[in-house]
C-alpha cells in the first residue's frame, strides 16, 4: 500500500498528460480522453489525500515557499496555453486579410467541400513554385475539404504523367474520383467547384421543362424566356431539357425535377393525372404560374 500512496501522484499525472494526447489524437471520440481525464485526476486526487501531511510539512519550508511559487506561476501558464489550444482546436478561423476577399470561397463552395461524397483527388499540372495565387485559392479548397487531396506534377520532370492524363497545356487540373475524371484550364473558383460536382455524382441530374401550354421556353432569350435559368443550372451540372407530357405519355425516367414555367393553357386531365401520379411517386414538382392561371 506504501507503494501505491507513494506513486499514486506521479499515475495520476501520467494519466492527465495521456489524456491530452489521446484528445490530439483522436478529437472525433471524446469518451477515451474524458475517461482518462477523470481517472488520472481521481487518481491524483487520492494522492494529495493520502500525503497530506507530508505535502503540508514540505510547503512549510522557506525554501519550498518560493519554490511553489514559482511551480504556481509555471502551472498557471501551462493551463492557459492548454486552455488556448483546445479553443483554437474547436473553434479555428481562417481570416482574409485581402481587400478583395481574393481567398475567401463562396458558403455554397464551403458546403460542398464539407460534404463530399468520397475522396477526390486533384492534379495540378504546374511547377509548384510557379502556382502563387492557384496554390493559395487550392489550399483554400484543402482547409474545408477533409477529402480532398492536391498533388503538383511538374511537366517537364515527369512526362509520363502528362502521357497517362493526356495534358496538351500547362496550368491543367484533372479531378480524379472513383471512376469520374474531368479537367479544367481556367482556374476560377467557380469552375474548380463545378469540377468537383462533376466527378462526384455519379448520376446525372435532368430537369424537364414542360411545353405545349404557352409556358415559358428555355431556349428564349427575350424578357419572357427561361434562357438565364437554364444557363444557371446548368453551370450547377444539371442538364436541362424540355418535354411535351401529351406526346411522351410518362413523365422521362431520369427527371430530377419538372418545372411548369407560366403556363397561358391548362393541362389535360391526362397531363395532370400523370403529373399528379409521379410527385405522389416521389418526383420534384416546380410550379411558377400568375395567380389567375388554371393548370
Amino acid at each position: 500500500m506504501g507503494i501505491v500512496k507513494r506513486y499514486a501522484a506521479l499515475a495520476g499525472l501520467l494519466l492527465l498528460i495521456l489524456g491530452y494526447a489521446l484528445f490530439i489524437g483522436f478529437p472525433g471520440r471524446p469518451g477515451i480522453h474524458l475517461t482518462v481525464w477523470i481517472t488520472g485526476g481521481m487518481i491524483l486526487a487520492l494522492a494529495i489525500y493520502w500525503n497530506q501531511k507530508t505535502i503540508l510539512s514540505f510547503l512549510q519550508g522557506r525554501a519550498m515557499r518560493s519554490g511553489a511559487s514559482a511551480f504556481i506561476y509555471t502551472a498557471v501558464v501551462l493551463a492557459i496555453w492548454v486552455l488556448v489550444n483546445l479553443i483554437a482546436r474547436e473553434h479555428h478561423k481562417r481570416i482574409d486579410f485581402t481587400e478583395e476577399g481574393s481567398f475567401t470561397l463562396a458558403s455554397q463552395t464551403i458546403k460542398i467541400l464539407e460534404n463530399l461524397p468520397r475522396p477526390v483527388e486533384i492534379s495540378v499540372f504546374l511547377d509548384e513554385q510557379q502556382a502563387g495565387s492557384l496554390q493559395d485559392l487550392l489550399n483554400e479548397y484543402k482547409y474545408y475539404g477533409r477529402d480532398l487531396s492536391i498533388r503538383y506534377v511538374d511537366p517537364l520532370k515527369n512526362p509520363q504523367e502528362v502521357r497517362r492524363f493526356d495534358v496538351t497545356q500547362a496550368g491543367t487540373l484533372v479531378f480524379e474520383s472513383g471512376e469520374q475524371q474531368t479537367r479544367i484550364t481556367r482556374h476560377e473558383e467557380e469552375e474548380i467547384t463545378n469540377a468537383l460536382l462533376k466527378v462526384t455524382r455519379d448520376r446525372k441530374k435532368v430537369v424537364y421543362f414542360t411545353r405545349g401550354h404557352g409556358e415559358r421556353e428555355i431556349d428564349d432569350f427575350e424578357s419572357r424566356g427561361v434562357s438565364q435559368a437554364r444557363d444557371v443550372l446548368a453551370k450547377q451540372l444539371y442538364e436541362v431539357q424540355d418535354v411535351q407530357l401529351a406526346q411522351g405519355g410518362e413523365v422521362p425516367e431520369d427527371a430530377t425535377v419538372l418545372v411548369v414555367a407560366g403556363p397561358e393553357a391548362p393541362f389535360l386531365e391526362m397531363e395532370a393525372a400523370m403529373v399528379r401520379e409521379w410527385v405522389q411517386s416521389g418526383g420534384h414538382l416546380l410550379v411558377l404560374a400568375d395567380p389567375e392561371r388554371q393548370l
